[in-house]
């Protein structure tokens, strides 16, 4: 997948913009984070509820990971090009839910 297809399966929903930063690219709900592209383009942050992040990282053989700058966060990583259609809509679905609400932090 590239980030263009997933960015218009979220682009499709209502409120949900594109904002172009310095570094990073960010999808938003009515300016809530929804996914941010980083790592000059290779990586998706997407956020996602803690139930679904939990269960992403404990998959085996998952390729969803984690860094410290989104430790307390709920964020899972991935890799642009291993991210495939279903598993993206589903992501975009469930962060789009969530972004009308706070972050909340562990």
């Amino acid at each position: 997948m590239t980030y263009d297809e997933f960015a218009a399966i979220a682009l499709a929903l209502p409120n949900v913009e594109e904002k172009v930063g310095r570094y990073e690219i960010d999808l938003t709900r009515n300016g809530r984070h929804i996914a941010r592209l980083r790592d000059k383009g290779t990586t998706l942050a997407i956020r996602v509820p803690w139930e679904l992040h939990d269960e992403l990282l404990a998959m085996e053989g998952t390729k969803f990971f984690k860094t410290d700058h989104y430790k307390r966060y709920p964020y899972v990583l991935i890799k642009v090009e291993d991210l495939i259609e279903p598993r993206a809509r589903q992501l975009v679905d469930a962060s789009f839910e969530i972004a009308q609400s706070p972050l909340p932090l562990r």
